[in-house]
């Protein structure tokens, strides 16, 4: 604890009815030497030998174990619960380290073996995730579901020294590594501009918003570390971002914000494209077509100013309808049906409502969840056999899949790591390159977005697809159609025509 720090109350989350006798015997065996099997001598054709583990360092006395073992357990709940219905998380090894020790590690073993968390992110992901951080590598951790609950106010000078310096330390990182990469991407006048308008949101409707979080805690007891954290975040007057990913996407507290919280803030304007992701693969169709930004552009525009109601669901038609307007008609010529009508439906803004019609017994947020799984951001260069959206969107879609597919296939890997390279992205993501050069376009869209918007003395951030405008008692406050305007030129820049909703 610092000098000018006094002792005072706080509070902690912990696991409900955890047993900290077990936690304390289970990790004292783990650190001390004992008999183990030898996994080099195990064999199909004998028993595998024993050997002594090694001795390992850490904390022995009992009450020290129990303070580090009650505040990483508060770290992993609080992690975990900072996006909404997703208990995914990374710790951070250098702060853990440099806060608790290196038994940081033996502990979260422990917590593995007792059940509270899992290695990896449950889903699809490898394990581990990157950050611009010393280190490279972050593992990511689920959080089980389990019982959660907050202690009352207590005083404990030890655990309060943790979480004391745990912030000490996140300042520390941020500047040392996300802000130089900020401003090493962005330009400094960006980095200031942008923490500037995430200074601007603040909670408009309090009451209402305390309402809103009762009735959600109501429904669900486990979610309140996640509200509480909202609440907290939100009346932070030093608002801050939290780290910028392989993707140059940015992340601070709106990034994972449960979406009905935002009509309790002081948002003037939200601005999203719709379709995004599917919209952004547009581009790489164009791409691998060798179609200029301006013959892309020429033809998605096209495309987007067909009437709905006159329009027939096919390809074909499209093509027709091209031609007969001399537009593109070389270019078209590379491209297949399915193709002119995928680029037809993001860029209109339907496809997801059209998978949702073809499955209403999934949400909206189910159908993209099981679409990106399946497709965009699946490891498999070919459709399972067993995964239906994968099938149903092949057989809409025969080229576009293929597409995605030439994306994680060994033999194009070459092509790949050479669009990664040339764009400054990671080669070493394998069958995971193409959601971060997704990823990665949608940020240099919205950056270039913001970049547009700074240059009127406008305040705005982005939430990964979205624009948002602050209400500020700025004069110079933008119209939505100013911003729409700005954002449908960039898009424009890149060979896309989208819908903003």
């Amino acid at each position: 604890m610092t000098q000018t720090s006094k002792l005072r109350k706080i509070q902690i989350y912990q696991f409900k009815d955890f047993d900290m006798d077990a936690f304390v015997e289970k990790y004292l065996y783990t650190i001390t030497p004992h008999e183990t099997i030898d996994e080099e001598t195990i064999s199909v054709f004998r028993a595998a030998e024993t050997k002594m583990s090694e001795a390992k360092r850490g904390a022995k006395s009992r009450s020290v174990i129990e303070n580090k073992c009650r505040y990483l357990q508060d770290a992993i709940i609080r992690m975990a619960n900072r996006k909404q219905d997703d208990r995914t998380f990374s710790l951070n090894a250098e702060i853990l380290k440099s806060v608790i020790g290196k038994e940081y590690k033996t502990m979260l073993e422990v917590f593995i073996e007792m059940g509270y968390i899992s290695m990896g992110d449950g889903k699809w992901g490898n394990g581990k995730y990157y950050y611009y951080q010393r280190g490279k590598y972050s593992f990511l951790y689920t959080l089980n579901y389990v019982e959660v609950y907050l202690t009352e106010p207590f005083t404990n000078l030890k655990i309060q020294e943790y979480k004391e310096k745990t912030i000490e330390k996140v300042k520390e990182q941020f500047e040392l590594y996300t802000k130089p990469e900020i401003i090493r991407q962005f330009g400094e006048s960006f980095l200031k501009s942008y923490l500037t308008s995430l200074n601007k949101i603040k909670i408009e409707d309090e009451q209402g918003l305390k309402e809103y979080i009762k009735t959600k805690t109501a429904d669900n007891p486990n979610s309140n570390p996640y509200y509480r954290y909202v609440s907290v975040e939100l009346k932070n007057k030093n608002k801050s971002i939290y780290r910028i990913d392989d993707s140059h996407r940015i992340y601070h507290i709106l990034t994972n914000l449960d979406r009905n919280i935002k009509q309790y803030l002081n948002i003037d304007l939200s601005i999203d494209c719709k379709n995004s992701h599917p919209l952004l693969f547009n581009y790489f169709i164009f791409n691998k077509l060798n179609i200029s930004f301006y013959q892309s552009f020429t033809i998605s525009s096209f495309i987007h100013s067909i009437d709905n109601s006159s329009f027939h669901n096919d390809g074909k038609n499209l093509r027709n309808l091209l031609i007969s307007n001399n537009i593109e008609i070389e270019q078209v010529a590379k491209m297949q049906d399915d193709e002119l009508e995928y680029i037809y439906k993001t860029s209109k803004g339907l496809l997801w409502d059209e998978i949702c019609e073809a499955h209403p017994e999934l949400e909206r947020k189910e159908v993209k969840v099981a679409m990106f799984q399946a497709v965009f951001y699946s490891h498999s260069p070919i459709a399972d056999r067993w995964n239906d959206y994968a099938k149903e969107f092949k057989s809409n879609y025969p080229s576009v899949y293929k597409l995605i597919g030439d994306w994680k296939r060994k033999k194009t890997s070459e092509a790949v790591k050479n669009y990664m390279a040339e764009h400054h992205l990671p080669i070493d993501k394998g069958s995971a390159s193409l959601s971060v050069a997704m990823m990665a376009l949608e940020a240099d869209i919205f950056t270039t977005i913001l970049k547009r918007l700074y240059s009127k003395r406008w305040n705005a951030l982005h939430i990964h697809d979205c624009i948002v405008i602050p209400k500020t008692t700025n004069k110079n406050q933008p119209t939505k159609e100013e911003v729409v305007g700005i954002m449908q030129d960039v898009y424009k820049s890149f060979g896309l025509a989208p819908t903003f909703d």
